[in-house]
């Protein structure tokens, strides 16, 4: 029978964003786009910037502090946005970011409320208020035309380039100011006459489009002919004109909808009924990467594709569609358990069918192949001839369930041979020419079937999928004695371990793909591709939430003609696409690009592929590159914070190196990436060079902080990329310095440096001064000395030897004499060791040793005592200042003599040796000693070196024992 027919209602897959999204008002006026990918959107009560994820409401705070409306965003040639706002002028954001203001009168209420505005060069903008038309150029602005009275003259405004020409609509109707006129007089189309101008806009350089409160209208500027070609659009009140990329002119009515007009014909009218959260729209905007924007009165509506919808009927969405089939005439079939619905070529009809023709039973599934179609209820499997042009003939029950025990039937397949088999939990049958049995099994260990899905594969092997205990592999063997077929098995995949090879409880659906390999997907764990041969599973490859799956609850996999994976998912429908380089990449259709969420079943077809959610029965257009977005995925950082407050100068700083000083050394960072498709998530990475080891870990934190930084220059870079996806996308950077405090920049350390240089040269100098100051006058004394007194002793000693050879022979006189020679002869010697001491060429070790030679040898030949003298060659350079030289010779002078007068001794040893940095003097004999307690503590002798010993800080000790020999040992320290 035939049932009424309808036509179905597409509904598109609009998302609104309202104020619980973060939108500053509902109502939305105009929508732009700027350089950097962001959306900027005019309200009733201010300007709200989008990236796809996140509005910011902060950016123009002349308009959005007071909450005032804008009608209007402009973009210009190179990328500046301007906007047309309530009281406050025009506001220009430039490409840097900053924001210039420009207001024809001092504020006052009502003043500088700016109606529309029109880029006409990058420097110059066409600006109306409801009496007067300005132009801004470069940074000053002036009145063009004034009609002397507030009547919304100039609700909208359009330039043609080529005359100079300005055109404008309003109350007044359709009006032109000629560029090429001294006088700026308007001139009044007579046929628009009292026509309320609303929006104009140029299809061409000869067309002009306007859009009224009266319709749509087409005016040729050359002829001046005006035509309204659309009857559809003649009493149309209308809202907004737009052009998109595609050439394609857009018309928002106030209370029907949006128009799409392509090659002068209307294709398309979207309205409330299609999706469109309200009646009517604002405005219309086409992104760069292909979405189209709604502005509303509800809301912001994004519009992913023209080509994806969702099917209505009788004004109500077709939702809960448990299973859908396709006959072989491309007609569909749909069902919600108690009602069938029928689409052939977008005409819909229903039935309910628990009337008829499945009385009392509830309708499970349909399959059709070119002979038959099969529809499987609770109670039996109905079939009926496939005809094209009519339904139900033919209708008949095949199998009763109830009377074969089956229960509860899980799945069935259609064999190429024309077998049917039947899976239930009581077991596995086949229906084959009109008979119906149950399929013997052979096993070497007890099985418990409960089919959940069967195939074969291309080896003749038989996969059944089994709800509860595994996968299992059988072979099919000869019938038995009654003609039932035998399976038999070769092997079950039993694993439950996550980590195993694949898990396989609770198998949920079966596919084999055009390559024969077997996928799987089992409750939990994602789905696997298994590559098998004749025997065995060679390879298994898991796809699960880690690679990208929006769950791992796969309900069905189906493979498309174009080789692309579907998964139907508790959290959407999920695509698995191979790009021309082999990389793999999955796509997402859920409730976030308006689809839904729960899907019950897909179904790829030629050019659309069908998926029924639990929200709505869907189609989707195939082709990939509409989803594709080769723009990378750049971030922006939007705010830089120094010491918790937002710097303007550090975000519009460019290329340089912004500056901070030492004691502002905290700085953020606020970033994002713009992408307004294909946006469920966006992870980041950062880092800061100079204080970062390597990158953070990605994650959708949006701001980096860095507190008590150090002096230096730094880079802080940061890059995103979409969840779930390797590719490397750019990386921003951001230069900055922070300034070291005044005592530790290089001129300060640089300028101490060179003083303390001057300081410590001048310390030097000052005492190499003086140094040589001392040596000449320690060379001045010695000659003095050797010269005056010296001179004069020796003069006496030669005058008393003189006298003395001339006296007679008195014993008194002789003696006299002698001792004047005797001490004479002393002081020379005396005088000669002091002349030695200060003069600065002995101040050697050198020197040292020679003198003390020249003073022992002699004692020890006259008195034949056996003698050695070491003094090492390594010492002979070592500088001795004067004072130790001059004590050290005396004390060994000393000890030399009194070995000499005392010791009686045949052998003496004088050895002078460097211990670390002391110099040792040591002077030994085997004499026949003394016992030291018995000595007066002060005598003379040993006192005196004890004396010359602690002037110069050094150590002096004498050891003796009664006919064991003396030993005298001095230190001091000279290095």
């Amino acid at each position: 029978m035939q049932c009424p027919c309808s036509l179905a209602q597409k509904r598109y897959l609009f998302h609104t964003y309202t104020l619980k999204d973060g939108l500053i008002n509902n109502t939305i006026f105009s929508i732009n786009q700027d350089n950097k990918g962001y959306l900027w959107i005019t309200t009733d009560g201010g300007i709200s910037r989008f990236d796809g994820a996140y509005f910011d409401n902060t950016l123009v705070p002349q308009v959005n502090k007071t909450q005032a409306f804008c009608q209007l965003v402009d973009k210009s040639p190179s990328g500046k946005m301007a906007f047309a706002t309530f009281m406050e002028g025009v506001i220009v954001k430039e490409e840097n970011d900053k924001l210039k203001q420009y207001l024809r009168r001092k504020k006052q209420l009502g003043k500088n409320v700016v109606r529309a505005l029109k880029w006409i060069s990058d420097n110059q903008i066409i600006t109306s208020e409801s009496r007067n038309l300005n132009m801004i150029d470069g940074d000053s602005i002036y009145q063009i035309y004034d009609c002397g009275e507030n009547r919304n003259m100039f609700q909208t405004i359009e330039y043609d380039a080529g005359e100079g020409d300005i055109w404008f609509g309003g109350l007044d109707g359709l009006g032109v100011i000629f560029g090429d006129k001294k006088v700026k007089t308007p001139f009044f189309l007579p046929e628009m006459k009292d026509v309320f101008v609303v929006k104009l806009l140029f299809w061409d350089k000869n067309t002009l489009l306007a859009g009224t409160r009266q319709g749509y209208y087409e005016i040729n500027i050359k002829s001046y002919t005006v035509t309204q070609p659309f009857p559809e659009l003649a009493n149309q009140k209308i809202n907004h004109l737009y052009r998109d990329r595609q050439n394609n002119i857009w018309v928002s009515c106030v209370t029907d909808g949006v128009y799409q007009i392509r090659d002068k014909k209307i294709v398309r009218h979207i309205t409330q009924e299609s999706g469109l959260p309200t009646s009517g729209a604002m405005c219309v905007f086409q992104d760069d990467e292909n979405n189209y924007w709604f502005g509303t009165e509800s809301g912001l509506c994004r519009l992913y594709s023209l080509t994806d919808f969702s099917y209505a009927y009788n004004g109500e969405q077709l939702t809960d569609i448990s299973h859908f089939s396709q006959d072989p005439f491309k007609h569909l079939w749909l069902s919600d358990r108690s009602t069938l619905y029928f689409i052939e070529k977008d005409n819909v009809s229903d039935e309910n069918i628990i009337q008829a023709p499945f009385p009392f039973t509830d309708l499970i599934s349909s399959s059709f192949d070119k002979e038959k179609c099969y529809f499987f209820t609770e109670k039996g499997l109905f079939t009926m001839p496939s005809y094209e042009k009519t339904r139900w003939t033919g209708l008949k029950k095949e199998i009763d369930f109830a009377k074969n025990d089956i229960q509860d039937l899980k799945c069935y397949y259609n064999d190429e041979d024309g077998t049917l088999w039947l899976g239930c939990v009581s077991g596995l049958y086949t229906y084959r020419s009109n008979r119906l049995q149950k399929v013997k099994i052979l096993s070497d260990k007890p099985l418990q079937l409960r089919p959940k899905t069967i195939l074969k594969d291309r080896y003749n092997s038989y996969w059944i999928g089994d709800y509860t205990f595994g996968l299992h592999r059988f072979k099919s063997d000869d019938e038995d004695e009654n003609g039932a077929l035998v399976l038999q098995h070769v092997k079950s995949y039993e694993s439950l371990k996550p980590d195993s090879a694949f898990a396989t409880a609770w198998i949920q659906d079966m596919m084999l793909d055009h390559s024969g390999n077997l996928w799987i997907s089992s409750l939990y764990t994602g789905v696997y591709k298994l590559q098998i041969d004749v025997l065995d599973v060679k390879k298994a490859t898991l796809y699960s939430t880690k690679n990208g799956l929006s769950s791992n609850d796969i309900a069905q996999i189906a493979e498309g003609k174009d080789r692309t994976f579907w998964f139907a998912t508790s959290n959407g429908a999920d695509r698995l696409v191979t790009d021309k380089n082999g990389k793999e990449k999955i796509l997402h259709y859920n409730e976030k690009n308006g689809f839904g969420r729960k899907v019950y079943q897909i179904l790829p077809d030629d050019s659309v592929t069908y998926i029924s959610y639990e929200e709505g029965f869907f189609a989707v257009e195939n082709r990939l590159d509409k989803y594709r977005i080769d723009k990378p995925l750049r971030v922006v950082i939007s705010n830089i914070s120094i010491m918790g407050k937002p710097d303007s100068a550090a975000l519009t700083s460019g290329n340089k190196v912004y500056k901070i000083p030492y004691y502002q050394n905290f700085i953020a960072f606020d970033f994002g990436a713009v992408r307004l498709r294909d946006n469920e998530g966006v992870d980041y990475q950062y880092k800061l060079e100079g204080i970062d080891k390597g990158w953070s870990e990605y994650s959708a934190r949006r701001y980096a902080g860095y507190n008590s930084l150090p002096a230096g220059k730094y880079i802080f870079k940061v890059r995103a990329r979409m969840v779930n996806n390797e590719k490397d996308e750019p990386v921003t950077e951001y230069h900055f310095q922070v300034t070291p405090p005044f005592y530790r920049t290089v001129w300060f350390i640089s300028l101490l440096a060179i003083l303390a240089g001057a300081v410590i040269y001048y310390i030097y100098f000052q005492r190499i001064k003086n140094l040589l100051k001392l040596q000449k006058l320690r060379v001045k004394i010695a000659s003095d000395l050797h010269d005056d007194i010296g001179s004069t002793l020796s003069s006496i000693s030669i005058m008393s030897d003189l006298l003395q050879s001339q006296l007679d022979n008195s014993s008194r006189s002789e003696q006299m004499i002698r001792e004047i020679g005797s001490n004479a002869h002393t002081m020379l010697d005396s005088m000669d060791d002091i002349i030695w001491s200060v003069n600065p060429s002995n101040d050697k070790f050198q020197n040292l040793a020679l003198r003390i030679r020249e003073y022992a040898i002699p004692l020890f030949e006259m008195k034949s005592i056996r003698f050695s003298i070491v003094t090492p060659e390594e010492m002979n350079s070592l500088p001795i200042p004067m004072d130790v030289r001059r004590n050290v010779f005396l004390i060994a002078k000393e000890a030399i003599n009194n070995l000499v007068k005392y010791s009686e001794c045949s052998e003496a040893r004088v050895e002078f040796s460097m211990q670390r940095s002391l110099l040792v003097l040591t002077v030994a004999d085997n004499g026949k000693g003394f016992d030291i307690s018995s000595v007066k503590p002060h005598r003379n002798g040993l006192q005196n070196m004890k004396d010359r010993a602690g002037h110069i800080h050094g150590n002096f000790s004498i050891s003796s024992e009664l006919g064991k020999g003396t030993t005298v040992t001095f230190s001091v320290k000279i290095i």
